[in-house]
């Protein structure tokens, strides 16, 4: 297992406006782990406190013997990516690949 390092998950911050106080706050969610979500009145606050929250899952995950998600930059990706396209689409593409000379694949790469 590699060295675990919070910083290395992918954390999103928002800022948005209570409705009632017309405060701004700040949002903090981790895309690895959809279930963190963290209110803090600073930017910073709120990275601080995803970074905490990453912790605590981890040791959640751990004590449960569950396997703790990796973050995004760690995990090995294939290259491989299937999209479903509209008929017409698919054709327009496969049409503009061929006169191209190319196969569909490279054309779009």
């Amino acid at each position: 297992m590699g060295h675990f390092n919070p910083k290395d998950f992918q954390i999103q911050i928002t800022s948005s406006v209570h409705s009632k106080t017309g405060e701004i706050f700040f949002c903090a969610r981790v895309t690895e782990l959809k279930n963190i979500y963290v209110e803090e009145s600073t930017v910073k606050k709120a990275y601080d406190q995803a970074l905490e929250e990453i912790r605590i899952f981890k040791e959640h995950y751990e004590e449960k013997g569950l396997e703790f998600p990796k973050p995004l930059i760690e995990q090995k990706l294939s290259g491989e990516l299937r999209v479903r396209l509209g008929k017409e689409l698919h054709k327009k593409i496969a049409v503009e690949a061929a006169r191209e000379g190319l196969s569909l694949n490279r054309y779009i790469k």
